[in-house]
């Protein structure tokens, strides 16, 4: 090989490096890879989730705005989700928030963002708000460490965290606990 055809054998080199090492480049950062990251790889439209206890009476019902899976995350992601509890209980309890988040095992939900706990409609009792909210599978057992208000009656508590046992229809507040009766 004479010098002229080895140096245009070493460009032919250098060029397909180079346009190799910018194929992957761009790959990696291009706007399809971007859009592709956004989405999640599945989305339900208003789902609806029923649970049953062992005697086959119906026990909560979940339901959201929209339900989704994104990659690399175990959990579902929920969008205005709504819960109720009811069957095991002597009052039914509704639950809401701006955003929730399900347990691939269906175990524990987590709610977030402007949740309220509530007894149903025909019921009377305390309201408690707060910004997050761990509700045990059974759904009765119920909990945060984030700040509460809970207001029943005359009289409202706020406080630095909570736990409740629905069915017991006992609420324990902890953690910098001020009640005021009006």
């Amino acid at each position: 090989m004479n010098p002229p055809q080895k140096g245009a054998l070493a460009l032919a080199a250098v060029a397909t490096a180079a346009t190799l090492w910018l194929q992957l480049h761009t790959s990696r950062s291009g706007p399809a890879q971007a859009t592709v990251a956004a989405l999640p790889d599945l989305y339900i439209e208003q789902p609806h989730w029923d649970r049953f206890d062992a005697q086959g009476r119906l026990a909560t019902q979940l339901q959201a705005s929209r339900a989704e899976q994104w990659p690399g995350e175990r959990h579902t992601r929920l969008i205005q989700p709504q819960l109720q509890i009811g069957a095991l209980h002597q009052r039914h309890w509704q639950l809401q928030a701006e955003r929730g988040r399900l347990a691939a095992d269906g175990g524990t939900l987590l709610l977030e963002q402007q949740v309220v706990l509530r007894p149903d409609a025909a019921s009377r009792g305390p309201v408690l708000t707060t910004e997050r909210l761990s509700i045990a599978a059974g759904g009765d057992l119920v909990e945060t460490d984030a700040p509460v208000v809970l207001q029943s009656a005359n009289w409202h508590f706020s406080a630095g965290g909570m736990r409740a046992e629905l069915g017991r229809e006992r609420i324990e507040l902890f953690n910098r606990v001020r009640g005021t009766h009006e």
